[in-house]
């Protein structure tokens, strides 16, 4: 049976962590994000039909 566990947050890191995690079998993992959105800080943004990424380095 699969642990249970909670990452704190959505972004690329987080996300990544909970599908190698769920890959092991050993955890059943949940990505908690406080947005609406995916992807923290990494997101795209629209104005007047263009999109824009934002990213951070």
């Amino acid at each position: 049976m699969s642990k249970p566990l909670h990452i704190i947050g959505a972004c690329p890191d987080g996300l990544s962590a909970a599908n190698e995690l769920a890959k092991n079998g050993t955890f059943a993992p949940a990505a908690l994000e406080k947005s609406q959105y995916l992807g923290g800080l990494f997101h795209t943004e629209t104005y007047d039909n263009y999109h824009f990424d934002i990213v951070v380095h």
